[in-house]
């Protein structure tokens, strides 16, 4: 008897299941007909449960909405900053963030979907700022084709490097003791540091005076008729260090803002532009629903009649977060509480004092302990007592949906503890994908 033949046979049946499953995980878009009907009888029983009730006040949406319009009015202060007095010749457009696309330099998103359509945004100057920062440029139509986002504007970050064209490039400055030193930065690969790569333009032997970085780096842009100075980042060192001193390898530009964490943005229109009608934003629309806690309490099976939901579709009570999509079919959802460990978000931080503005992050969640859930945060945060709301998390993910209140703020501001409200599935309603030819 050989070897071959000693070894134990997987009967032929077994072998086919082995097939069907590895099909299964690694094409679900093409196991969906037969996902899809398994899931319906598999949570038919679910159906029948009842839909947990809680008995909401009614002056809870109202107050939702107060404090998400109230957010939003203090997040285009801050947005526009001290460049609402500054520039003259053009007037503010507050924009908000609805999604990010694409990965850029340093594996960050590099592709801001807007609230507004191009057509509303005619007769703006390209660049988008946030308070004194500058963010990038208005991108091109053809930079998503999502059908979902058709017509929608686009910003191109400043790391962000197109298919095909150059990549685009700003001249910037560092300053010294005694004058700037002229960079041109354009953006860098994903496996770098820092997003941004800088050129030295003058002589390079005062780059030596730089030291290790750390110095602000700033850009002067033409806005209406206003020549304003913006920042940029901060300026990076790559190289090595010795007794002799630092042997620079690359000189780089890290950005003054996190794209993962805006929610808004502002452009500017020139005065001379006639401002087209607004269009309503092309958000997915949502769909009541009914829900049944499943064993745990922090995860509940959806009946959405009539439509299908996209994972990571946000489901919503009283403008509250209830919960996340987190395995969809047509008809149905499983959804999770917000707490999910490794789970990244964009938020907003409403601190009680009516003068702070706005703080938007992004925070991962790195565990929970009961209704408190702890965040890792990109940017320390002060200590601050507030509301916790939602950023631009998706399409799928309305902004402003409240996620809880803010228990502390710990680890030197690098630690967010927010306190979940408590469950509640009466007036549930969850993002649905429009019907055809919607």
């Amino acid at each position: 008897m050989t070897r071959a033949e000693a070894l134990p046979r997987l009967p032929l049946p077994l072998y086919g299941l082995l097939v069907v499953g590895a099909a299964l995980v690694l094409f679900p878009r093409a196991a969906e007909p037969v996902v899809s009907p398994l899931r319906w009888l598999a949570c038919l029983p679910l159906r029948a449960l009842p839909a947990l009730e809680v008995r909401a006040d009614p002056g809870d949406a109202a107050s939702a909405a107060a404090l998400v319009a109230t957010t939003r009015q203090r997040q285009a202060r801050g947005a526009v900053g001290q460049l609402d007095g500054l520039v003259t010749g053009a007037q503010p457009i507050v924009c908000r963030i609805l999604e990010r696309r694409g990965v850029g330099a340093a594996g960050l998103p590099s592709l801001l979907v807007l609230d507004r359509s191009f057509a509303e945004l005619a007769g703006c100057l390209p660049y988008a700022t946030h308070g004194q920062l500058v963010l990038g440029k208005l991108g091109q139509p053809q930079d998503l084709d999502d059908p979902r986002t058709r017509g929608l504007a686009v910003v191109r970050c400043l790391h962000h490097r197109p298919r095909q064209g150059p990549p685009q490039r700003l001249v910037v400055a560092v300053g010294l003791a005694d004058r700037h030193l002229g960079l041109v930065v354009e953006p860098g690969s994903r496996i770098d540091t820092w997003p941004l790569r800088a050129t030295l333009i003058e002589d390079p032997y005062r780059a030596a005076r730089l030291g290790g970085g750390g110095q602000p780096v700033h850009t002067r842009l033409v806005l209406g008729d206003t020549t304003a100075d913006l920042h940029v980042g901060t300026f990076r060192v790559w190289g090595y260090e010795d007794d002799l001193g630092a042997l620079p390898v690359g000189y780089h530009v890290e950005l003054g803002f996190d794209p993962r964490a805006l929610s808004t943005c502002v452009l500017w229109r020139l005065a001379v532009a006639s401002a087209p009608p607004a269009g309503a934003v092309r958000e997915l629309p949502a769909r009541a629903a009914r829900g049944t806690v499943l064993p745990g309490g922090e995860r509940f099976y959806v009946v959405v009649p009539g439509a299908r939901s996209d994972v990571g579709a946000a489901g919503s009570a009283r403008g509250d977060l209830v919960g996340v999509v987190e395995d969809a079919g047509f008809g149905d959802a499983v959804a999770a509480r917000f707490g999910r460990p490794g789970q990244t978000w964009a938020l907003v931080l409403v601190p009680d004092a009516a003068e702070l503005a706005p703080i938007e992050c992004s925070g991962t969640v790195i565990g929970r302990d009961g209704d408190v859930v702890a965040l890792a945060v990109a940017a320390p945060l002060p200590d601050l007592t507030g509301e916790v709301l939602t950023g631009g998390n998706g399409l799928a993910s309305p902004t402003g949906l409240r996620v809880g209140r803010i228990e502390a703020v710990r680890d030197d501001g690098r630690r967010l503890l927010v306190r979940r409200p408590p469950l509640a599935l009466s007036g549930l309603a969850v993002c649905v994908r429009p019907e055809a030819g919607s």
